[in-house]
């Protein structure tokens, strides 16, 4: 009988055991998991940024090239702005064509300033500005984005004649 009666409490205590660890309930649930590759956004120049042929003076002036209205180039008044003598002469924007994932949106990073040298002397560009915007998008059909850029050019008073070059990044990334 106490063998019986171990045996007994024993299989009590092993489905009681067992009860315990199988008597929690459990759910499941299955999500999906995907991933779209796009291109990557690139930008190559298509021209260079040009203010063209100015002529110094006492005073000092500033150029813009405009990326909107008729005028490509503006001064203040009393400032003449000479014609083109040659092709290199020819004030021009920047011009650069973005390429990417179709109607995607970028932002477009320029600079603050840069100067422009002729060795020894400076020259500060600024207000750098963009024919789209802060941001824009790329067109759903070909899978770009022509961008123009203009800025505002300060002539020092008596600027010392030469070619004054710079060289400057245009940074473009998708939103």
């Amino acid at each position: 009988m106490k063998t019986t009666l171990k045996i007994f409490t024993l299989t009590v205590a092993i489905f009681a055991f067992s009860n315990i660890s199988f008597g929690q309930n459990s759910a499941q649930a299955t999500a999906n998991s995907s991933v779209r590759i796009i291109q990557p956004i690139a930008i190559s120049k298509t021209k260079d940024m040009n203010f063209g042929v100015l002529i110094a003076n006492s005073g000092g002036y500033t150029v813009t090239l405009n990326v909107t209205g008729d005028d490509l180039r503006t001064a203040p008044a009393g400032v003449a702005l000479t014609g083109v003598t040659t092709y290199q002469d020819t004030p021009a924007l920047a011009s650069f064509t973005i390429t990417g994932e179709p109607n995607t949106s970028f932002a477009i990073g320029l600079p603050s300033s840069i100067s422009l040298s002729n060795g020894t002397a400076s020259m500060t560009v600024n207000a750098f500005s963009s024919s789209l915007g802060a941001t824009s998008t790329i067109d759903a059909t070909e899978g770009k984005a022509t961008l123009n850029v203009g800025a505002t050019l300060a002539v020092g008073a008596k600027q010392a004649s030469g070619l004054y070059t710079s060289t400057f990044d245009v940074t473009v990334n998708y939103n």
